[in-house]
């Protein structure tokens, strides 16, 4: 077992922080849990698991905090990240796509590289791929807070950014659930008109009262 060490908070660096959401340590904000690190050249540790416990530290004043140093370099703090978080369930399927993006993007790895790295199949990194690069910000959120599944947020990317958060909106609006949300998106829309429906009445009831018309005759 790793010791637990105690570092001054100024020797704590975050440059990982981006990569997860509001939901950081969500269920584990307060509790004294030591920080996992990997350390820098520079003197410095990168954190891995505990932004927001750092964050709530050094607004409480803290000078020192517990940490556990892990041997991790280059790509394979990424990994970290989402290893030190699944068995918690804290991360959100966008945590995932923001890792996924920052090795397909800053780091150049290959969508075949990167199911290597997390020991993941190649579909999901696609998946996750997609929605790191095409998803819109604000739909992004509705998925780190948990309203919006990965396959509804997914369904989203076909449609163009300016267009995602309108629909978002109405699918949370009506409830949807993952079913009823694809029925809507791929069926009820008309901007993909060689995929959905050819009865313009039942396109217009799928845009302004998606639930109804989802459930009934497609």
């Amino acid at each position: 077992m790793s010791a637990v060490l105690d570092l001054p908070i100024a020797q704590l660096a975050t440059a990982l922080a981006p990569l997860r959401g509001p939901r950081t340590d969500a269920a584990s904000a307060l509790a004294p849990l030591p920080v996992r690190v990997a350390a820098n050249a520079n003197g410095t540790y990168e954190v891995l698991d505990g932004f927001k416990r750092v964050a709530q530290w050094t607004r409480d004043g803290q000078t020192h905090v517990p940490v556990v140093v892990e041997e991790a370099a280059g790509v394979v703090r990424k990994a970290r990240l989402l290893e030190a978080n699944a068995p918690r369930r804290t991360l959100s399927p966008m945590d995932e796509a923001r890792v996924v993006r920052s090795l397909a993007d800053d780091d150049q790895l290959t969508p075949t590289q990167i199911a290597k790295l997390l020991g993941r199949g190649r579909g999901w990194v696609d998946r996750r791929l997609t929605l790191g690069r095409r998803l819109a910000p604000v739909v992004a959120g509705h998925v780190d807070a948990g309203r919006l599944s990965a396959t509804t947020a997914h369904r989203l990317t076909a449609f163009p950014r300016a267009e995602q958060p309108r629909l978002a909106e109405a699918l949370l609006r009506h409830g949807l659930r993952s079913r009823e949300a694809e029925v809507f998106l791929v069926k009820g829309h008309p901007i993909l008109p060689t995929r959905g429906h050819r009865n313009l009445p039942t396109r217009r009831a799928l845009r302004w009262w998606p639930r109804p018309a989802s459930r009934g005759r497609t």
